[in-house]
């Protein structure tokens, strides 16, 4: 009797230190899992936050005309806008007034050289830069129709060119008393440096409504030269 209770008890213990010994191992192996799902680089959601993170990075560059805070609008004209640089950039701060038409006057308060790579807008052209105008139309002493971005350009060097892009929709059909301002750009096929444009020649016509046929006001041309310095 004595023999067996022995054997029976040996026995149970070792059943008890074999379940010891497993019950650790499976702690051990919950707890080296639980580390690894706790690991926030291997979750779902922190690999989400690095893409987005990269994303935003990449839209920051400064160099894009897509980034530009004054003429982002411009790459809504380009086959890929996420390639289109602007490689330099000149500003030119004035105070130039046309008050030729008694109807309406026109203020060019800034004048923006700039030189960009990888630009080709939706019919093929690639222009080497663009010269964008600020513009007030404003002093209005009746209903006019005015379109300054339709206008045409002639550069000091020789270059002259069409309005075709537009920014914004801010000109048009102009109400009495109305003041409206926006920027107006053109294209230059070729442009080796944003300085080297010294002045410009900026032509647009506006127009009202009449009966009269012999009113001889009722169209008008502008035409100002004006100096960048």
């Amino acid at each position: 009797m004595h023999k067996y209770y022995s054997t029976l008890e040996d026995f149970e213990m070792k059943k008890i230190k074999l379940f010891g010994v497993l019950s650790l191992a499976l702690l051990t192996f919950t707890a080296c899992g639980s580390e690894k799902n706790d690991d926030p680089t291997n979750t779902t959601e922190a690999k989400t936050a690095s893409k987005t993170k990269k994303t935003t990075k990449e839209k920051k560059d400064t160099n894009l005309l897509i980034n530009n805070s004054e003429f982002k609008k411009l790459a809504d004209n380009t086959v890929d806008s996420e390639e289109t640089k602007v490689v330099a950039q000149k500003d030119y701060s004035l105070d130039f007034t046309d008050d030729s038409w008694t109807e309406m006057k026109v203020k060019v308060d800034k004048v923006s050289i700039l030189k960009v790579d990888d630009f080709e807008d939706f019919s093929g052209n690639k222009p080497e830069g663009f010269i964008i105008l600020h513009l007030s139309l404003f002093d209005l002493t009746r209903d006019v129709t005015a379109y300054p971005q339709q206008g045409t350009i002639l550069t000091s060097d020789g270059e002259q060119t069409d309005g075709s892009y537009s920014l914004d929709a801010w000109d048009g059909d102009l109400m009495k008393g109305a003041k409206k301002e926006g920027y107006a750009a053109y294209e230059l096929k070729k442009l080796d440096n944003v300085e080297s444009v010294k002045n410009i020649r900026f032509t647009f016509n506006a127009n009202y409504d009449t009966d009269d046929f012999d009113d001889n006001n009722a169209f008008h041309d502008y035409d100002m030269t004006i100096d960048l310095k």
